[in-house]
């Protein structure tokens, strides 16, 4: 897909990050947004350069932005995600007090996403395990904590993302190392939300851990996380399970009736986020 110029929509969407901005970057941001949004699979800087009719520029001065310190994209994605939640926040509360509901329910996926390289000079690399492919190269990842925020009416909002560090990168730069689950609880703690929403997080059995769930008890959020039945519960002094310490999750279940559970049903193509599904074009 190819543009001729921003369109207006764009232009408004960016006008609260463009105010503060020098002129060379505030020409620039909507273009590169726009760029890696609606190039194809291979999004060269060739590619990006011309995806926008124009604003046509070098590849090089693609290259050039990408490295440049003053471009803070994380400072504006905060900015433009509040923005947006904001909006979402007016509209879905007058759609909330319409219907007479006292709680709106939200969901939360946490996740990592890996982006692989075969560079080995690279700085903050993660080298993955060739037991799959013994005899190939060995792949190198940068990993990255992506959060989706899924709301009532099911509009999805990223939320910011948190760059993974390793632990020699760290020490090499004088940063403060972080896990993994250390920083998906910082992207759990940060989460905004208005008084008359309750928040169901899920995510995998990697981030099934103290800091993880301390959070999500302050805030008052429902995590929902894979289990292994043979896991011994604990002992501590917030058990559910009093009577059943030292024994498998398993055992645990057995003891469950049919009345603590609840049916749900989804009809497809008839839920109130059907006109936001992703679709996939065809040729």
């Amino acid at each position: 897909m190819i543009l001729l110029g921003i369109p207006q929509p764009v232009q408004r969407f960016f006008a609260p990050v463009l105010r503060g901005l020098p002129r060379p970057t505030r020409h620039a941001l909507p273009v590169m947004v726009l760029a890696l949004l609606l190039a194809p699979h291979r999004r060269c800087l060739k590619t990006l350069a011309g995806v926008v009719l124009g604003c046509r520029e070098h590849a090089s001065t693609i290259s050039r932005r990408l490295r440049n310190a003053a471009w803070h994209t994380r400072d504006w994605f905060v900015c433009l995600y509040d923005q947006c939640l904001d909006d979402i926040h007016d509209y879905e509360r007058r759609r909330a007090q319409q219907q007479h509901r006292a709680k709106r329910p939200w969901m939360a996926v946490i996740d990592t996403t890996y982006h692989s390289t075969h560079a080995e000079q690279m700085e903050n690399l993660i080298p993955m395990s060739r037991r799959r492919r013994p005899g190939g190269r060995e792949a190198r990842q940068h990993a990255f904590v992506m959060g989706l925020l899924i709301t009532e009416c099911g509009m999805r909002i990223p939320l910011p993302r948190k760059s993974y560090y390793t632990e020699a990168y760290c020490q090499h730069h004088g940063r403060r190392h972080r896990t993994q689950v250390q920083l998906a609880a910082e992207m759990l703690r940060d989460i905004r939300l208005p008084d008359d929403v309750e928040l169901t997080v899920v995510f995998d059995s990697a981030f099934d851990a103290d800091v993880v769930h301390r959070i999500c008890r302050q805030r008052g959020y429902r995590a929902v996380f894979p289990l292994d039945p043979n896991r011994t519960l604990s002992a501590g002094p917030e058990v559910e399970a009093d009577g059943l310490r030292g024994q498998k999750v398993v055992h645990w279940t057995r003891s469950w009736s049919r009345e603590e559970f609840t049916q749900l049903e989804l009809q497809y193509a008839n839920e109130d986020h059907v006109f936001l599904r992703r679709r996939t074009a065809t040729t």
